[in-house]
C-alpha cells in the first residue's frame, strides 16, 4: 500500500509544505559565512593559546622581578628598594588581575 493511495490530499498538503529560500543563492551564503566562522574561530584559538603562554611566561617574569627587587640592600634611582618593591608589586597585581578578566571575558563569548 502507497500513502498516496491512502491520503490523496497527501500531494497537495506536500507541496504546501515546500519552503522558498529567500535568494538564489542562499544556501551558497550561509556555507560561506559558515565557512569563515570556522577560519574565525581557529585563528582565535591560535590568539587564544599564544596570550596564555605569553601571560604565563609574564606573569613568571613578574614574580621573580618582583622577588629580586624585594631582596636588593641597595636604594635603586634613590629610592628605598622595600618602595620599589611596593609599586612594583601593585602595579603587578593590579596588570595580573585585569588580564586574567580580560581572558575570562573574552573566552566566555567565544
Amino acid at each position: 500500500m502507497n500513502i498516496e493511495e491512502n491520503h490523496p490530499d497527501f500531494d497537495k498538503l506536500m507541496a504546501k509544505s515546500k519552503l522558498d529560500l529567500p535568494f538564489t543563492d542562499f544556501e551558497d551564503v550561509v556555507m560561506q559565512q559558515i565557512a569563515e566562522k570556522a577560519i574565525q574561530k581557529s585563528s582565535t584559538s591560535k590568539a587564544l593559546k599564544l596570550s596564555r603562554f605569553f601571560f604565563i611566561v609574564g606573569s613568571v617574569f613578574g614574580i621573580a622581578i618582583s622577588i629580586l627587587i624585594s631582596e636588593l640592600q641597595a636604594p635603586l634611582l634613590g629610592l628605598n628598594s622595600n618602595v620599589i618593591a611596593l609599586i612594583f608589586q601593585i602595579t603587578f597585581a593590579t596588570l595580573f588581575f585585569t588580564q586574567i578578566e580580560h581572558y575570562f571575558t573574552f573566552k566566555k563569548r567565544l
